[in-house]
């Protein structure tokens, strides 16, 4: 999808306001993937918002937010920056 960045239109019909980006994903698709993570996800905005429908947004704050709170629980405070750094790096490792 490309968008007129100050203008939010799709091309060609875009007013030329503003420069022009490329939005670009490397989530899965919440509807076709079937990892773990996902399931829970799913699972979880049935509980909480059963109204609302799936979208890689939400999926990408979901991931991020439960690498955080593991990288959390498997720190002992004091919380400083460079701890969750370190565990970040070593959870990729």
């Amino acid at each position: 999808m490309t968008l007129d960045f100050v203008s939010g239109t799709e091309l060609p019909n875009q007013p030329g306001k503003g420069l022009d980006f490329i939005i670009s994903r490397i989530f899965p698709n919440p509807y076709q993937d079937h990892r773990a993570i996902i399931t829970e996800y799913k699972e979880e905005i049935d509980r909480v918002y059963p109204e609302a429908r799936y979208d890689v947004d939400s999926l990408e704050g979901y991931i991020n937010t439960s690498i955080f709170i593991d990288v959390l629980q498997n720190l002992s405070p004091p919380f400083t920056l460079e701890k969750i750094i370190q565990r970040m790096e070593f959870m990729k490792n």
